[in-house]
């Protein structure tokens, strides 16, 4: 497996920028590490190399090196000896009475802070949302498209709380699927008939499956027709429109214009090539394209958005708040979030994401492995043995033999981003300037239970 590509740059794109990984993309990241030579280094990137020698070399400790010899490393981790405390000023000595430990820290219990907004009102669907942006209780955070999330009133596990309403929103149905389960997400909503008002915003849908279909499409209820067969044709710019029946399981493959059975993705969700074991594929939504990244060697294929090449910046406007760019991966141009310092940077709703440093110096958003079950604090290592569960990234802190090791945290830009992480700061960094949450410690007591103190912050054991 190819560990060390380069970096795509918004020139044109070339064929080396990045490299398949057998039948599809597989992105990965170069550990960060600090060599010195004492001559002139050889090659300072990949395209030093391909430029001299071709498109199967590429840049390695400052040397050109065929890239069927590159050693096997794994995607990204943190070598103990690169987490590196912030540096803090030291309190004053005062006398005291007689030294006391202070109490152990264990991590508090995993809850959820209530969310603040309101029914109707934008929100913020990744794990781990502080509570400005996520929804008040009883609501559920749903996407509507690739640019806009709502809170939306759930009726998921008892459909009777719509009957309540009085503004017409008195049917339970699905609107979305969970990201991470698959499980159906139904909220209360009013359905209009032809030539009515419609905006999903709002939980206004259209009459479905009725004589006949109506659909939304701007802003009122159109006739459409709605195919219920796989293979049919759901290409734009029928007359009249048609639909995909994604109550029989259907969903439209833009790639080839035809009804599949599986579920929308949106851009940054998490999608499928083929089918997997659970019979169910994610297929992303029309302008959109499923890319393979490479995390600690698990494979993550994410819905990106396509853009031009030759207008990386302004084909990657779609989303006000986000840092994007366009990047050639492989024969697909699609855009990335750049220029991060920790996770909060990562703006794109959908699957986790961390900041990694690619092997151009840059940085840009990367999904975060399959989730696991150890939570803030606990231990973890970078595998799908034990891993964390979203957002919380491993801290790797310590090597026992090829075992990597670590606790489950965050990375940060304050301590404000580390109150998920309990008792931790924000005073880890990487060579690359990324922080980490991490725990302050003069002894072991300083520590979580499940960790002990490396001499000023707690590793695992």
């Amino acid at each position: 497996m190819q560990k060390y590509l380069s970096q795509p740059t918004p020139e044109p794109r070339r064929p080396y920028s990045w490299v398949p990984f057998v039948a599809f993309l597989a992105i990965t990241a170069v550990p960060l590490l600090a060599f010195t030579c004492a001559q002139a280094p050889e090659c300072q990137g990949d395209r030093d190399c391909v430029d001299r020698l071709g498109p199967s070399y590429a840049c390695f400790i400052s040397k050109c090196i065929d890239r069927s010899k590159l050693p096997e490393k794994p995607k990204f981790e943190i070598p103990q000896d690169e987490v590196i405390p912030e540096a803090s000023p030291e309190p004053e000595a005062t006398p005291e009475p007689e030294a006391t430990p202070e109490p152990e820290v264990t991590p508090e219990p995993d809850t959820q802070p209530q969310g603040l907004r309101a029914l109707f009102e934008s929100c913020v669907s990744l794990p781990g949302t502080a509570p400005d942006k996520s929804c008040r209780t009883g609501l559920v955070c749903v996407r509507i498209n690739s640019l806009e999330s709502r809170c939306l009133q759930d009726c998921s596990n008892n459909a009777s709380v719509c009957s309540a309403n009085t503004d017409g929103r008195n049917e339970c149905t699905r609107v979305s699927y969970d990201r991470y389960t698959l499980t159906a997400i139904k909220v209360c909503a009013k359905f209009a008939q032809k030539d009515e008002s419609c905006d999903p915003r709002q939980a206004l849908l259209c009459a479905r499956n009725q004589n006949p279909h109506l659909i939304c499409q701007g802003a009122a209820c159109v006739t459409a027709r709605l195919l219920q067969l796989e293979g049919e044709d759901c290409s734009e710019g029928q007359t009249p429109p048609v639909e995909c029946n994604e109550e029989g399981g259907l969903t439209c493959d833009s790639t080839t214009n035809k009804c599949i059975k599986g579920v929308p993705a949106f851009e940054g969700d998490r999608c499928d090539r083929s089918t997997p074991t659970s019979g169910v594929r994610r297929v992303c939504t029309r302008d959109h394209s499923c890319a393979g990244f490479n995390n600690n060697g698990q494979t993550v294929d994410i819905c990106l958005r396509n853009c031009n090449i030759g207008d990386p910046i302004g084909s990657c406007r779609h989303k006000q708040d986000a840092n994007m760019i366009c990047r050639a991966f492989g024969i697909q141009n699609l855009c990335v979030e750049r220029d991060c310092a920790s996770q909060q940077d990562c703006k794109v709703e959908g699957y986790s994401k961390e900041c990694t440093q690619a092997s151009d110096q840059t940085k840009i958003c990367f999904p975060l492995p399959p989730p696991g079950t150890s939570k803030a604090g606990e231990l973890c290592s970078p595998t799908a043995v034990q891993n964390c569960e979203h957002p919380f990234t491993c801290v790797t802190t310590t090597t026992v033999g090829t075992e990597r090791r670590g606790y489950c945290g965050l990375q940060c830009a304050q301590d404000a981003d580390c109150a998920s992480v309990p008792k931790a700061t924000c005073n880890l960094r990487r060579q690359d300037g990324v922080k980490l949450c991490g725990f302050p410690c003069s002894s072991d007591a300083n520590c979580p239970s499940n960790l002990k103190c490396g001499g000023t912050f707690c590793v695992a054991p």
